[in-house]
């Protein structure tokens, strides 16, 4: 089973690097961030495809910016 495979069958389930996380939806991806201390959750990216959403999830994490 692949990542893709997995978020479209599980419900509630999402991929998280960091303080971002992806889910898949109806639409396409949805990229979240919820940085420490902050109570409200922010909408990084809606409707987006697979390549975008990977892009804006690991953007900014310097484990993973040789990936970019």
């Amino acid at each position: 089973m692949t990542v893709i495979e997995f978020l479209n069958k599980a419900q509630y389930s999402r991929l998280t690097v960091g303080e971002r996380w992806m889910t898949i939806g109806y639409n396409g991806f949805k990229v979240l961030e919820q940085k420490k201390y902050q109570k409200n959750t922010t909408v990084i990216g809606e409707e987006l495809t697979e390549d975008q959403a990977v892009r804006m999830l690991i953007k900014g994490e310097e484990l993973y910016h040789d990936l970019l």
